[in-house]
């Protein structure tokens, strides 16, 4: 008896640390749940993501967080946001006009196939802008081949920025998203610090406009 009950706990032990260690590992969730309205006069596009049933956005509809546990989750946000960075991946690119009829060259930055920040590139070379920065343009000679290429070198190198502010609409905070010197992109960690947040209007544009 004695000696079966050793090998039990010999097994507890080495397989409870491997177990651990694997849901460390585990990348953090994508919140499939929290819903962001289209930007005014956006064309809703075929297949827009819209899980049935789901629920209002927290901070809308009378729900919103205390603040004291918003800002206990801090640091486990903050650690969601680096943790994700790994996990980042080219999305698709996409020429628009804008509302003074110029044009916007756009890249995806994807996670887990959602769409969770975007980067403008100028139209004029091709190059990544910091947010801020508009380019105005009638028109552009670049091909979004060559603006593919590019977007899948700059989110390898991009950093997820320790620090963030918190979006009451979205109930969400917000990391800015660098390149080399430039903030490029933002990406969204749920109030709770665990789940990260698709753009939602980011990706209906990436549904309608690329090709």
């Amino acid at each position: 008896m004695n000696v079966f009950l050793n090998i039990m706990i010999l097994l507890l032990c080495f397989l409870f640390p491997v177990c651990v260690l694997a849901q460390n590992q585990l990348p953090p969730v994508l919140n499939q749940s929290v819903l962001m309205k289209p930007p005014p006069g956006a064309p809703p596009p075929l297949g827009a993501p819209h899980p049935p049933g789901a629920p209002p956005p927290p901070g809308v509809m009378g729900f919103a967080p205390q603040v004291p546990v918003i800002l206990n989750n801090l640091p486990q946000a903050v650690a969601t946001a680096k943790q994700i960075e790994g996990f980042l991946s080219p999305g698709k690119v996409w020429v628009k006009r804008g509302p003074r009829g110029d044009i916007e060259v756009k890249g995806a930055i994807l996670y887990q196939n959602s769409v969770v920040g975007v980067i403008d590139f100028n139209p004029i070379n091709g190059e990544p802008l910091p947010k801020g920065i508009h380019v105005f343009a009638q028109s552009t000679e670049i091909t979004l081949q060559k603006i593919n290429e590019k977007l899948i070198g700059i989110v390898k190198n991009l950093k997820v920025l320790p620090a963030a502010e918190f979006r009451e609409p979205e109930a969400s905070w917000v990391f800015p998203v660098a390149y080399k010197q430039m903030i490029v992109a933002h990406i969204k960690i749920y109030h709770d610090g665990l789940r990260v947040v698709p753009d939602y209007p980011a990706q209906q544009e990436m549904k309608f406009y690329a090709r």
